[in-house]
């Protein structure tokens, strides 16, 4: 049985982690120490930054070790940071390939080989996108209820229709690009055929690349991954114009140190704001107007992107009023030059979001939505004349004054206050001082009495140091006397420590002469016994020489003798 974090990661991520895990614990069981997490992150390739961020997302109760779970957590991080691929809520969830890490090989799990369900041949991917430009896509790709027109006709249950909508929309806009499409199709021909019997709840990274061709990256952002971005330009000029107007009144500087939490007064005036952009009282702003809406606010796209993520509390892709309430206040905050908080502070969040659901097209009621054929409505018709733009400007102006005004006022006020608190605080200093220079005074009075005694007492004590001053001066001579007789008897002794010493070394080089004499006459007495050893071994050897000769000579005659005797 699969825990709750280990059921949200594939059966092959699962085993491997596992492995990793056994590689990376060395020193004790079932746990991975801060320095062998370090050691083996490194492996990765990651800048080290990352990697701390990476362990202090993943050892978040500062333990200081991992177990098998947040070591999990950790490679999953690693996995994101190595593709590129943003992270999603579950985060073991998120698909992405298996981390990398240099010098480490892994056994060849049976899960590695993707199954022949999962391979998407070319000719299925050519037929995918006929069907696809078929439909007429708009530049944001195929809209929901087209999609689910086409999809209705496979005869699968709406709720495996839903599921496979959910897996392909990866862009959560509620169009299908084309690469979402083929994703879609394959599934459902997939189901259709035989060849699988569920949808699954991620999806694989080998699927999104054979449908693009490219590496699958999701985007947390719906904001970001919007087919019309914040720089695109927008169809109609004289809405942009409208929009324009709208959105710099609402992005005027406000009444500076607002508080954090969203006030009445604001909340009020952005529930105008939303509901002008919010014509058919939908009561949600999809994110391709929130985004014209909001370039007005001149935000780099990056603030822009992650205040969108901020504010978009359920993740559909849409605002509500609070939300939109939220992003307002956040846009405020950032003009104000405060930075941007990484994750939504409690304070923000409103008291009651009601939870909706990401639109699903294939599960809404064909008969209750009807397609809107006033496709030149202006957004903000209600708004549209030249004089309500002109009056929008000035009473920006106005307001863009007062702000002005009133930020000057207040940094006068603050600095009329500390003045004043400087000016309290060197009056109580000057205070302190005076009290500080009166008992200096005080004490210096009583130190100078007591310096006058002590001069009497020296002027009647003088007769007694001079008569000790005379006896010191006798002693002192006697001592200097009696030092110089110790001088030379001092010296003495060393002459006769020197003449010792002398006669030593004269003792110990006689000595040393007559063991070298007696070392030679040693040698000598060797020297004459060698010589007489060769000659008593040379005379031998001559008589030995002597009597082998003689011998040979006899040897030879009774050898001569005997042939005589045989002729």
């Amino acid at each position: 049985m699969y825990t709750s974090w280990e059921s949200q990661l594939t059966p092959e991520e699962l085993n491997v982690y596992k492995e990793l895990f056994e590689i990376a614990s060395k020193s004790k069981p079932n746990l991975v120490t801060g320095i062998e997490a370090v050691q083996f992150f490194a492996k990765s390739g990651l800048p080290n930054t990352i990697l701390s961020e990476i362990w202090e997302n993943a050892d978040r109760d500062n333990l200081g070790y991992l177990t098998l779970e947040t070591f999990s957590i950790a490679l999953k991080l690693i996995a994101c940071a190595q593709n590129k691929v943003n992270v999603n809520e579950p985060l073991l969830s998120t698909v992405t390939p298996l981390p990398q890490f240099e010098g480490i090989q892994l056994t060849n799990h049976s899960e590695n080989t993707i199954s022949s369900s999962l391979i998407m041949t070319p000719a299925e991917k050519s037929k995918f996108q006929s069907i696809y430009r078929s439909q007429n896509p708009t530049p944001q790709g195929i809209p929901g209820e087209t999609a689910k027109s086409l999809f209705l006709k496979s005869k699968l249950p709406n709720e495996i229709l839903a599921q496979v909508w959910g897996l392909a929309d990866i862009s959560k806009n509620g169009y299908l690009n084309e690469t979402e499409f083929i994703i879609a199709m394959f599934y459902i021909a997939r189901l259709m055929d035989g060849k699988i019997t569920t949808v699954p709840t991620t999806l694989p990274p080998e699927v999104y690349s054979a449908a693009s061709n490219s590496p699958l990256i999701q985007s947390t952002s719906s904001f970001i991954s919007s087919p019309q971005s914040i720089h695109s330009p927008i169809a109609n000029p004289a809405r942009a114009k409208r929009i324009d107007s709208i959105g710099s009144m609402a992005f005027a500087s406000t009444a500076p140190n607002t508080p954090w939490d969203v006030a009445a007064h604001e909340k009020a005036q952005y529930d105008s704001y939303f509901s002008r952009l919010d014509k058919q009282q939908r009561g949600l702003i999809q994110g391709t107007e929130v985004v014209e809406f909001l370039r007005n606010s001149k935000l780099p796209q990056s603030d822009l992107a992650k205040i969108w993520d901020l504010a978009d509390i359920n993740n559909r892709g849409a605002l509500n009023p609070s939300e939109f309430a939220v992003a307002m206040h956040l846009v405020h905050k950032r003009l104000a030059g405060e930075p941007l908080p990484a994750i939504l502070p409690k304070s923000l969040v409103p008291p009651t979001t009601p939870t909706i659901p990401p639109s699903t097209p294939l599960l809404t009621n064909t008969e209750n939505s009807q397609p809107n054929n006033k496709q030149d409505e202006d957004l903000l018709g209600d708004f549209g004349d030249d004089q309500l733009i002109e009056i929008t400007n000035q009473v920006n102006l106005i307001q863009n004054q007062i702000s002005t005004t009133r930020k000057s006022t207040k940094q006068i006020e603050v600095q009329k206050k500390t003045a004043q608190q400087a000016a309290t605080a060197l009056q109580e200093k000057n205070a302190e001082l005076k009290e500080r220079l009166e008992q200096l005074k005080t004490k210096c009075s009583d130190e100078q009495a007591v310096l006058n005694e002590l001069n009497q007492t020296i002027e009647q004590e003088q007769p007694v140091w001079d008569s000790v001053q005379s006896e010191l001066n006798t002693h002192q001579k006697q001592l200097e006397t009696a030092q110089a007789e110790l001088l030379k008897i001092k010296e003495s002794y060393k002459e006769g420590q020197m003449e010792n010493e002398k006669l030593r070394r004269n003792i110990h080089n006689i000595q040393m002469e007559s063991m070298r004499l007696a070392k030679e006459l040693d040698e000598l007495h060797q020297k004459h016994k060698r010589k007489q050893e060769a000659k008593a071994a040379k005379k031998e050897a001559r008589r030995r020489a002597e009597e082998a000769r003689k011998a040979e000579e006899a040897r030879k005659a009774e050898e001569e003798r005997k042939a005589e005797e045989e002729r």
